[in-house]
């Protein structure tokens, strides 16, 4: 991400439907993904909102607003958004918005993201049950049966994997909560090594 022009004249008002601008999102989302260290991949639903700007003689400026979805790819991944799905209704979906400057000259081949604000939230939890009353619905990352999910679960990748030491939890990245023959929890989270061996105990501090 680098530092954004300071003269903010001359900026117009875009197209949404215009192929630059269209084009212009992609790259912006692409770099918006690559510079994200947490969470999932954003995949574009649309482009609603576009303000230009020229640069110098050769180059634009392009001011987004682009409607995103989350999709099951990680950030860690470092995957193509154009090849993650976004999450169904069933898979309890997040949406929202980012806005972003991105500068862009053809003639010099240069792409510059200036700047981006990204703020998505899950569907509301009402509109899922209506649409899939058996559907899993979106907790909390410090809920208490969240957190008993994720020990249990990565003790047993401790206890599994065949590997020196241990590893930790780093952030917990979803978790949801549905209804079966009884309540079930899901969370996916990421972890580290640490420098502990499988000898340490897991209330040991690594």
């Amino acid at each position: 991400v680098h530092g954004a022009p300071v003269e903010q004249t001359g900026i117009e008002q875009g197209s949404c439907e215009d192929a630059s601008a269209k084009g212009a999102a992609e790259l912006a989302l692409t770099k918006i993904n690559e510079d994200r260290q947490e969470g999932y991949i954003f995949a574009l639903q649309r482009l609603s909102n576009v303000h230009t700007m020229k640069h110098g003689e050769n180059a634009i400026v392009f001011y987004l607003t682009l409607d995103v979805v989350e999709t099951n790819c990680s950030v860690l991944s470092r995957k193509d958004w154009k090849t993650c799905e976004p999450r169904p209704t069933h898979n309890t979906p997040v949406y929202g918005q980012c806005k972003a400057a991105i500068y862009i000259s053809k003639v010099h081949r240069v792409v510059r993201l200036y700047k981006y604000d990204c703020v998505v939230t899950p569907v509301p939890a009402a509109r899922v049950a209506a649409l899939c009353p058996d559907c899993p619905a979106y907790l909390t990352h410090d809920n208490a049966e969240v957190n008993k999910t994720v020990a249990l679960s990565l003790e047993k990748f401790n206890n599994e994997n065949g590997l020196s030491n241990r590893f930790a939890l780093l952030k917990v990245s979803r978790a949801t909560a549905g209804m079966a023959m009884k309540m079930y929890y899901h969370a996916e989270y990421t972890i580290q090594e640490t420098t502990c061996t499988k000898s340490a105990g897991a209330a040991d501090k690594c």
